[in-house]
């Protein structure tokens, strides 16, 4: 794993561990699933390389459950806790 995809994968259980707490501080219960992921694709073309191509792909995705079984979800991209923390408040508010 290079620095850089380690980097990214902290700041992803960082942003794991964030939606846990913000789901309690809220009074909600519920589950966090998290995900990343690296691909790379590439085109050859008449014997020669075209096209290489990478990606990552990060995210998460929030379920609230609140007065039972009520319940809601919101998935996300960005792992920063400013929108962690506004996808929590979402999420809660969606369940109530």
């Amino acid at each position: 794993m290079s620095t850089q995809d380690a980097g990214v994968a902290e700041a992803v259980r960082r942003a794991t561990e964030l939606a846990v707490a913000e789901l309690k501080r809220l009074g909600a219960t519920g589950d966090v699933a998290a995900g990343y992921s690296e691909g790379w694709t590439a085109q050859v073309r008449l014997g020669e390389v075209e096209t290489v191509q990478g990606s990552i792909t990060r995210g998460l995705r929030l379920t609230a459950y609140v007065e039972g079984n009520r319940s809601g979800t919101v998935s996300l991209t960005e792992v920063e806790p400013q929108a962690v923390r506004a996808a929590a408040a979402k999420v809660v508010e969606l369940a109530r």
